[in-house]
């Protein structure tokens, strides 16, 4: 149930060493992001890189969007969203929510189809 450019998409994780797992997130059913607005926000692909092999070194929850997308207001809006979220993540110890996460890093990252490949290896190798 992927279009081209996330199937390519999919391909190239599978390809990263420095990746643990990654997940495409499926629309109404699975994980989303309840931000201002009354729409849920279902994000396209959670991953996850690791140093060792075994332990997430950092969490980056993904929103795709193609050329003819950028700069709608709904565009607009998840991106504002997406930020938010990394922010707070920032600011919020994950004990304070009964979770135990290490310290790990979370990013929330607004994707643009064009430049997903750029983007990715950004995400992936810094």
């Amino acid at each position: 149930d992927m279009n081209e450019v996330e199937r390519a998409i999919a391909f190239y994780l599978d390809e990263q060493d420095k990746l643990l797992f990654w997940y495409r997130n499926q629309s109404k059913n699975d994980y989303y992001i309840q931000g201002w607005k009354k729409q849920k926000v279902y994000p396209d692909f959670i991953f996850t890189t690791s140093k060792n092999d075994k332990d997430i070194d950092k969490v980056f929850i993904m929103e795709l969007k193609g050329e003819h997308l950028l700069g709608s207001e709904d565009s607009q809006y998840k991106q504002s969203l997406l930020n938010m979220c990394t922010e707070l993540a920032k600011e919020k110890d994950f004990s304070e929510l009964g979770l135990v996460f290490n310290g790990n890093e979370i990013k929330f990252q607004f994707v643009e189809e064009a430049r997903w490949r750029q983007q990715l290896n950004s995400m992936i190798n810094n």
